[in-house]
């Protein structure tokens, strides 16, 4: 995966140095945007804004460290999906068996917050 990954981002650009020590001083916004482009297209996974560290950019190695991660993140969550959907469902606020029920009324208002009952099955 490292050499997959390096050919397909050097490849891409060029100019950059995927060898180096300390890979992200040597990337602008529009270099690490590629980056999470790339990687989230060609990998299948969600690489948003919070991974973009100094050490998940720190060298290629790390870069390669936070896709495999990711991946295996994903592919757990994907599992608990298929074994537990209403479970998710519930997590992910879906109307699937109307998991979010309003408190009693009488609990209704918390510190001028809104209670809410979460059951599930």
């Amino acid at each position: 995966m490292r050499d997959e990954i390096k050919n397909l981002l050097s490849d891409l650009m060029p100019a950059v140095d995927f060898e180096a020590d300390f890979l992200f001083s040597h990337l602008d916004s529009l270099s690490i945007a590629t980056i999470l482009y790339v990687l989230n297209d060609k990998y299948g996974i969600t690489l948003g804004v919070e991974d973009v560290t100094p050490r998940n950019f720190k060298n290629l190695d790390n870069l390669v460290r936070m896709v495999q991660s990711k991946r295996s993140m994903e592919a757990r969550i994907q599992h608990f999906a298929e074994t537990a959907p209403d479970t998710v469902a519930a997590v992910q606020g879906e109307k699937k068996r109307d998991p979010i029920i309003p408190a009693p009324a009488r609990r209704g208002i918390s510190g001028g917050h809104q209670v809410l009952d979460v059951r599930v099955g």
